[in-house]
This record gives structure tokens, sequence and C-alpha cells, in this order.
């Protein structure tokens, strides 16, 4: 029997879930109606008012707007280890009927986010550890979230044994998620450092334009600008360099790279090699990470004092005080 769109029923099925393309579905073996939902009612009935020729109330412009602050209604497969720990949470379709939706038995990619990038489709981050998994479905709807299923269990198998021994699947998780550590904080560094080498050039311009004689601020803005430039070259090698395309000593981005070919594709686990690589990138990442923290919390402050000598506001920096302050 068809069911009409908008209709609010009952179904009774279950959730299979296919390991090797990761597909998860919902079978519907029975459908019950419960009624007209409550949405469609709705609708029903001001179709019947417009078809009477009666006048439909304005609810007002703050409903109106309320409406319009609403976030899209979601899908959501809660994929969880053996643990319960959540490895993933994949954005499933929200069209009525049979929907298919695949988890590529990967984590999330840990790489951070810019600010004003659309979100996209999501890029995947390493592979799930061989075990046991479950899915849950659920919806989110204005924030609140909702289960729809209880979690069905299933197993991620390797497809073949490797050549050589490696490492435990325990182990080889470990480092993935150690490494992943490293990406999360290397590419926010990475886009942090880009926002003040920017910051630093309005700084600049705005310099430019204050009412005041050169001097300590410009001297200040140099050092800061020349600090920025020492931090870059630690972390991608140096400029002139790589301008040319000569090689440049090992960098924290070099080293994070050589641990990405031995994993990405890999699950044989960590060799003594990646170990070492990826100790020596986290101990350059750390200084470089509290090299930039010091800059952020200076240039900061000259942003304060750009303000106080006359020059206009910058981005990023401390916003001004009113006029009073």
């Amino acid at each position: 029997e068809h069911v009409a769109n908008g209709a609010q029923v009952n179904v009774h099925g279950r959730v299979s879930h296919y390991v090797i393309r990761g597909d998860t579905q919902l079978y519907v073996d029975a459908v019950v109606p419960a009624g007209l939902g409550e949405l469609a009612a709705e609708f029903e009935r001001l179709r019947a008012k417009l078809e009477a020729d009666e006048d439909i109330p304005f609810p007002g412009w703050d409903a109106v707007a309320d409406e319009m602050a609403e976030s899209d209604p979601r899908i959501w497969i809660i994929v969880k280890d053996s643990d319960g720990n959540t490895v993933r949470r994949v954005s499933g379709p929200i069209q009525q009927g049979m929907n298919r939706v695949a988890w590529d038995l990967r984590h999330p990619a840990p790489e951070a986010l810019r600010l004003g990038s659309s979100s996209g489709s999501e890029s995947s981050g390493l592979l799930a550890a061989p075990g046991t998994y479950s899915a849950t479905l659920a919806k989110e709807l204005d924030g609140e979230i909702t289960t729809l299923s209880p979690p069905v269990q299933f197993e991620v198998v390797p497809l073949r044994d490797g050549a050589l021994r490696g490492s435990s699947y325990v182990e080889a998780a470990a480092f993935w998620r150690s490494y992943e550590n490293s990406v999360r904080t290397a590419s926010a560094v990475n886009q942090t450092l880009g926002m003040e080498v920017n910051r630093i050039e309005a700084m600049k311009t705005a310099l430019s334009r204050a009412p005041a004689a050169p001097g300590d601020l410009d001297e200040r803005l140099n050092r800061l600008r020349t600090n920025l430039q020492d931090i870059e070259n630690r972390l991608y090698g140096n400029r002139a360099k790589r301008q040319v395309g000569e090689r440049v000593s090992p960098t924290v981005e070099s080293r994070l790279s050589a641990v990405d070919l031995g994993v990405y594709h890999s699950t044989y686990g960590p060799t003594a090699t990646l170990r070492t690589t990826l100790e020596i990138a986290d101990a350059q990442l750390e200084q470089i990470k509290s090299d930039l923290e010091e800059a952020q919390s200076e240039a900061a402050a000259l942003g304060v004092d750009l303000v106080r000598a006359g020059a206009p506001w910058v981005g990023g920096n401390p916003l001004p005080r009113g006029p009073g302050g």
C-alpha cells in the first residue's frame, strides 16, 4: 500500500551493515499508519483555508526570524568501538524512502578547519583498527539528539594477513591516534601562523595611518615580523631555498608527511623509524607552538597600543574601548 507524503507511521524492521562496502541499510518489513504528522496536518489546515479564500494570520516577524534561525535537521549513524568510544559520526540523507549510508572504515580527518570555509564533504583520516564496532541511527533536531534504533554490532576484519609480522592492532591504533594529535596541532599552528603574518602586514598599514612619529611602535612591529619569519622557516624550511626548489633540512611538515606515507594505507603498524620521526616532529612542534603563542600575545599588546596611538583597528586584535574607556 502506498504511504502518502507527510503521513505519520510506525515501522518495524532491522538494521544491517555490510562490512566490505561499509554500507548500513534499514530493512522495513511492516508499516502501520499512526495518523497524520503534525507538520502535514498544519499544512492541510492552511491549504483548506486558502481554498476557502480565508485569511491566514501572519505569525509575526519574531516567529519568522525564529524559523530562519532554526538549524537543518540531520541524520547520523553513530559508530562506536567495543569500549563505547565514539569513532565517527557519519551523516546520512534525510530524504524519504530507502537510503544507503556507508562508513569508509576510517576515523575523521584531524586537520584544522579554516574560518569561513564551507563544510562540504568530510575528508577521512586513518583506518579503523580491526575489532568489534556498533552503529546507531539517530536524528538531530535543533541540537537535540534522538536515538532512532538500538545499536547494531559488526566486526571489522583484515582482508588478508600481511607477509611480515607487524605490530598488534592495539599498538598500531595507539600510534595512529598519536599521529592524528600531531597533525591536529601542526595544522592549527600552520593556520595560526598564516593569520598572524596577515595581521602583522595589516598592522603595518594601520601604523602608517596613525598620527604618530616613527619610533617604538615601528621597532616592535618589525621585531614581531622577524620572529614570525623565523617560526615559518623552522616550520617549513628556509624560505629562500623553498622559493627556488632547493632541498631544505627536515622540518615538522616533512617529518609528518613521512609518517603519513607509512601509515595512511597500512595496518602493519609503526616501524622504529616512524616512531622516532614522530617524536622529533612533536618536540619541534611543541617549541614552535610555544613561540607562536608568545608572538600572538605580543601582537595583541601591540594592537592595543596602535589604537591608543590613533591607528585604525585591525582584525584579530582586542576590540577598542568605547569613548568613555
